[in-house]
């Protein structure tokens, strides 16, 4: 993806918050390919109400990554921001059990089988595989992102002040303070642009590890919903 945003690093976003052209841009690309890879799955496959293969499970579970990235897309439109590190995480869940689910290994055909049972699957078995798999550099790196985006689910004082602005006197003041948006966390707003470019790749490339959609499929669909012309960028980075 040719635009900025999708690859921008969160720390610079919140430093260089007011892309509001390129942002739109973002948005409008998202919304694309979201609704195109929903669109593609949904008419390819099909599921038994009974059925309890791993394929459904990571079928499923994709289609609620893939909403939740449509409606992080809704509320970025409407400069909400609250909503979205909630969706964040469910994407994060949602796709990382996938990845253990696709695994196919005793466990986790085990835990695929609690899952249909209405049980819980814990995100530390997603990490355990990891760790397994590619060692313990990688599953220290999923642990400490995983982390990270369960603060906002906890309300960790640090989440929870995204929805302030500092004044001058450096008093906080919550942004919807005033129903005109004035004082909407522009930063804040930036900085989940940026956040949600990673999450709504990962979940295209994993749609492809999936086997849901082949490569060049996946690839194509993004290059469509690339606009003509890309917006660059209107201020200097700091």
């Amino acid at each position: 993806m040719k635009n900025f945003i999708w690859n921008r690093d969160p720390q610079e976003a919140m430093d260089n918050p007011y892309e509001y052209e390129a942002q739109e841009q973002f948005r409008n690309e998202s919304e694309k390919l979201v609704k195109a890879l929903r669109k593609l799955i949904i008419s390819k496959f099909s599921f038994k109400l009974n059925e309890k293969s791993t394929e459904k499970a990571i079928f499923m579970l994709t289609i609620n990554a893939l909403d939740s990235a449509f409606e992080i897309v809704q509320s970025l439109n409407n400069q909400s921001h609250r909503v979205t590190a909630h969706l964040l995480r469910t994407i994060d869940e949602s796709i990382d059990l996938g990845v253990f689910f696709n695994s196919k290994s005793e466990k986790s055909e085990r835990k695929v089988e609690k899952w249909f049972n209405d049980e819980i699957i814990s995100h530390s078995d997603y990490r355990d595989y990891i760790k397994q798999k590619e060692g313990e550099e990688k599953f220290e790196l999923e642990r400490n992102n995983y982390r990270k985006i369960s603060k906002f689910s906890h309300n960790s004082y640090k989440t929870l002040l995204y929805s302030y602005i500092k004044r001058s006197d450096e008093a906080i003041v919550h942004g919807s303070l005033y129903e005109s948006g004035i004082l909407i966390p522009v930063q804040t707003i930036a900085m989940y642009h940026a956040i949600s470019g990673f999450y709504f790749q990962k979940i295209a490339f994993k749609m492809v590890e999936f086997k849901l959609i082949e490569l060049e499929e996946m690839l194509n669909i993004m290059l469509d919903s690339q606009e003509e012309n890309t917006i660059g960028r209107k201020f200097v980075m700091r």
